[in-house]
């Protein structure tokens, strides 16, 4: 036999007969495969029912509303958290992390009726909630705070007045932390930095008072609303004993008395430079080593 003819068998095509299969390949690999279920009872169990206001909606379905791209479901959203919130309020707890990163989301909502409800929603919660239970998530609160003390929309910066005033009054100790950061908001609402391309230095920047035509109310009476705010959270950081009225005033005592260290200042001979008042820093009249402030 040649190599020709021995290299041809090799490689010889086998003729299949009809009506059989096709022989198996020695190498072939085999595809087969069987499944079987997996029961895990846990995992088919029902989620305990959560407790659902009049329109049949629970905690996660209002907090999921409170992200909707439109303001009347936002709005609906509010006005159901706090209807739900009302007959059970046990759910504060629960989820007390989440409703106030929702809530104070909306402090910057474009939507006027979106903010009106949020707080209103803040009236509510605020006397329930501890400090000790908020303070955790009061960063995340006072710098939506800021945010919406600092907007552009001056619509924006009116509701934030209210909503400081409820913190003013149900927090005043945690608002004390942020002092520094509430200072300079307090300072851009009412003023801004004075552009110049003669002030080459940054540190001699001077600031104005700003008028804003598009207000709801005259700038007179908006700096007067910015100025009790300030009047009022001034008094929560240095302490003072003395009440203060509704409108940010110190009430005066039946029984006027004059402190022990009162200054009698002729402001005549005062205007003239015939007298001088000495200060000291935290001190007043009289150096003091112990401060009540307290550094960040």
């Amino acid at each position: 036999m040649t190599k020709k003819r021995k290299h041809q068998e090799d490689f010889h095509k086998v003729k299949l007969k009809v009506g059989k299969k096709k022989p198996r390949l020695e190498n072939a690999t085999d595809t087969n495969f069987k499944t079987k279920a997996v029961y895990i009872p846990e995992q088919l169990r029902d989620d305990p029912v959560l407790p659902t206001n009049n329109r049949k909606l629970n905690i996660k379905d209002l907090l999921s509303q409170m992200n909707h791209y439109s303001a009347g479901v936002k709005q609906s959203a509010l006005l159901g958290l706090k209807d739900l919130l009302s007959q059970y309020p046990y759910i504060i707890d629960a989820h007390i992390s989440n409703i106030l990163s929702e809530l104070a989301a909306v402090f910057t909502d474009r939507d006027s009726t979106v903010r009106a409800a949020a707080i209103r929603l803040l009236q509510f919660l605020a006397p329930k909630i501890r400090p000790e239970h908020i303070s955790p998530f009061f960063p995340l609160v006072s710098a939506h705070l800021s945010s919406a003390m600092t907007h552009i929309s001056e619509g924006i910066q009116e509701d934030s007045l209210k909503v400081l005033d409820v913190l003013l009054e149900e927090y005043p100790t945690l608002l004390m932390d942020r002092s520094s950061v509430l200072l300079n908001n307090f300072v851009e609402l009412i003023s801004h930095q004075q552009l110049s391309k003669h002030l080459k230095n940054r540190e001699n920047v001077s600031w104005m008072l700003s008028v804003s035509p598009n207000r709801r109310i005259t700038s007179q009476q908006w700096r007067l609303n910015v100025l009790l705010r300030l009047r009022k959270f001034l008094h929560v950081l240095v302490g003072g004993s003395s009440e203060l009225d509704e409108d940010g005033l110190q009430r005066e005592s039946s029984s006027p008395q004059v402190p022990k260290n009162a200054l009698i200042v002729n402001w005549q001979d005062l205007a003239k430079g015939l007298e001088h008042i000495q200060l000291y820093e935290n001190g007043g009249l009289q150096p003091r080593t112990n401060s009540s402030f307290r550094l960040r």
